[in-house]
């Protein structure tokens, strides 16, 4: 279960980083950009049979590559302008 969970981790983007196991279950602790993380949260419930619990904190903030970003959204060092 833990090894689909990290494959899904890793195939949007995210890197784990940090993984445990004890008598509750497994925690793993890691990375993902916000724009997937709605992504993961679907997914969330198949990869752990159910039994999956995210949360989610910002991490900080780190450039999207252009040919990453959305309509709408203007690129780094341009002024959106009305």
């Amino acid at each position: 279960m833990a090894g689909a969970v990290l494959a899904a981790l890793a195939g949007l983007g995210g890197m784990p980083r940090a993984t445990g196991a004890d008598d509750a279950g497994v925690r793993i602790v890691g990375v993902l950009p916000a724009a997937r993380t709605a992504d993961f949260r679907r997914r969330l419930p198949a990869l752990s049979r159910g039994e999956g619990l995210l949360t989610t904190e910002p991490a900080g903030y780190r450039p999207v590559p252009d040919g990453e970003r959305r309509a709408g959204q203007p690129s780094q060092g341009r002024a959106n302008r009305s």
